[in-house]
């Protein structure tokens, strides 16, 4: 394994936003489960930081992705390296900022968990940054528009 950091790059164009950092606490994620100990969400956003407008959904319910400031957004390598892994076809599902929406969350993510790794992964790209490791993983918010050809888990 390197003794020196890898130096990521944004995955893509426009203003970006870390949440859910290591930053900020680990585990990042609330949790040790599913590798997500020391994950990092980057979220694209808008010139007020803002990664989506805010409305009565936004309190109460689930909202459509396609009104969020990465929607449809290129997305690219943070990194050189090789593709390893692709996996793609994924739906795009429902955004869930609300506390009450955030149950729905819950049932979801059992059900991602129950399907192993390309559920709780979504669509992705694995990326060696050489031979025996580290790997990246780049997750591609919209399904079927991976970059790659897919290969299968």
């Amino acid at each position: 394994m390197p003794t020196v950091p890898l130096l990521l790059h944004l995955p893509g164009e426009g203003r970006w936003q870390a949440r859910n950092s290591p930053a900020r606490r680990v585990p990042s994620h609330g949790s040790h489960l599913f590798g997500t100990t020391y994950a990092i969400d980057l979220v694209p956003v808008d010139d007020r930081g803002r990664s989506g407008p805010v409305s009565w959904r936004t309190v109460v319910a689930t909202e459509d992705p396609v009104r969020f400031v990465g929607f449809g957004r290129t997305v690219t390598a943070p990194l050189a390296g090789r593709v390893v892994l692709t996996h793609d076809g994924e739906s795009d599902g429902v955004v869930r900022r609300s506390p009450v929406a955030f149950l729905g969350h819950l049932r979801e993510q059992t059900e991602r968990a129950r399907r192993g790794l390309p559920g709780l992964a979504g669509n992705c790209v694995v990326i060696e940054v050489e031979p025996e490791g580290p790997s990246c993983w780049s997750p591609i918010c919209a399904a079927g528009r991976l970059p790659c050809d897919p290969m299968t888990w």
